[in-house]
């Protein structure tokens, strides 16, 4: 009998531990992509210090499903869709202004084209298939 009332305390333990867990409301791998990235590289062509003004940059919020950023001459919106290593961006919108030498059809055209991510010291890839179309450094 008293190793039925040690089984059934030592049962009761660790059901109550594991019942005290707090679940992540994100999978851990996708915490660091909700975040402000500064556009760096377009392909291999990393962005001159005139294309850097305004910086172009992306604000991701996961939670939200949206993004919102500057492509280095006019600002944007639009939808997101990821999971762990999924990426989509989606019915992106932007004001209208024209603006010399930008790389906004550029940026533009690659952030269509992504579909899978992957953040390395604090550097987010974008890519399309195995190619890096965008990198971004994490601003703040």
């Amino acid at each position: 009998m008293n190793y039925l009332k040690i089984f059934l305390l030592i049962l009761a333990v660790v059901l109550a531990g594991c019942s005290s867990q707090k679940p992540l409301t994100q999978p851990q791998s996708t915490m660091n992509l909700n975040d402000i990235w500064a556009l760096v590289k377009i392909q291999d062509k990393e962005l001159t210090t005139e294309q850097k003004k305004p910086q172009p940059m992306i604000e991701l919020h996961l939670k939200d499903g949206k993004f919102l950023g500057n492509t280095g001459c006019n600002e944007m919106s639009g939808k997101l869709e990821y999971s762990d290593t999924f990426i989509k961006f989606s019915d992106i919108s932007q004001t209208k202004m024209f603006c010399a030498e930008s790389v906004e059809t550029e940026f533009l055209t690659a952030l269509k084209s992504v579909d899978s991510w992957k953040i390395e010291k604090l550097t987010l890839y974008l890519k399309k298939g195995n190619d890096v179309v965008l990198t971004f450094k994490k601003v703040d």
